[in-house]
């Protein structure tokens, strides 16, 4: 299990760079046409942000001319090359997902190869759509949230995010990591079977989630700044890898014992197209893989 979160984390965190260069490309496109201040506060923000994370001269050196030079341009080459080297990457990621949850009930061989790549990638869309909102959410905090509104002009909504953040952030994850299993499981199961282990999944990746923000609060302006902002990211998706796996694992072990008829014939089916395949019978799970 531990190898295939591993390889899970590597994908994402190559699919960020790519990503992020798509996005600052897509800025500047969209700069070129409202004006040039859209750019030039959107470049402000990013490295007011860079500049709580990396040195000074890394920012001057390679952080400023990468954001500054792609916002001015928007090449629309550069967004092409990103986002496609962005979906590749991060379809990658996803499909290592499906294929240990499947993999976790013992259905490998249910799906095609491409099947499971379409399917990853559409997964890995959502989930851009779901991550836009909810990481940046998990990473600021109430407290950052709720002082970004006490400065913003109207009534004051301070008091609604701190009593409201935890339990809105923890439906949509929630309703998030069920969807994940219930989808990448190649057969349908009821959605209620599914929430214990997005239950513990979710648990795991707060914790990871308040961790990094820990570390990011803490101040990363030393000379290993550079270098442990990228570690931090890695270590956090590596966890929320282990996270969306052993939930997986809970699941498949409460279907064990309590066997779902879909997935009781899926497993049947599964182990004829193993046989088929010439690869055998498959001794059960004793445990984690």
């Amino acid at each position: 299990m531990h190898g295939l979160a591993a390889e899970a984390s590597f994908w994402t965190m190559l699919s960020l760079p790519p990503l992020l260069l798509a996005l600052l490309a897509l800025v500047g496109q969209v700069g070129a046409v409202v004006g040039a201040d859209f750019s030039d506060r959107v470049a402000t923000t990013l490295l007011d942000w860079a500049s709580r994370i990396f040195t000074e001269r890394t920012i001057d050196e390679a952080v400023r001319p990468l954001i500054v030079t792609t916002l001015r341009e928007g090449d629309s080459g550069v967004l092409s090359i990103s986002l496609l080297l962005a979906l590749w990457s991060g379809s990658a990621a996803m499909s290592n997902y499906v294929s240990a949850i499947t993999l976790a009930y013992d259905l490998d061989g249910l799906r095609s190869f491409w099947r499971t790549r379409l399917l990853s990638l559409g997964l890995y869309l959502a989930a851009l759509v779901a991550g836009a909102v909810l990481l940046p959410t998990l990473v600021l905090g109430p407290g950052i949230l709720a002082g970004l509104l006490a400065r913003a002009p109207g009534p004051d909504l301070a008091w609604l995010v701190e009593a409201g953040y935890w339990p809105t952030v923890s439906l949509l994850s929630l309703a998030a990591l069920t969807s994940l299993y219930h989808v990448a499981v190649p057969v349908r199961t009821r959605w209620r079977r599914d929430l214990p282990g997005a239950v513990l999944a979710l648990l795991l990746w707060i914790s990871g989630s308040l961790v990094l923000r820990i570390y990011l609060e803490s101040g990363l302006r030393s000379d290993s700044g550079p270098v442990g902002a990228p570690i931090a990211i890695l270590v956090f998706f590596f966890v929320t890898a282990v996270a969306v796996l052993l939930g997986a694992e809970l699941n498949a072990a409460i279907d064990d014992m309590w066997p779902d008829r879909s997935t009781e014939k899926g497993r049947r089916d599964a182990a004829i197209e193993r046989r088929r395949a010439g690869q055998g019978d498959r001794p059960r799970r004793d445990g984690p893989r």
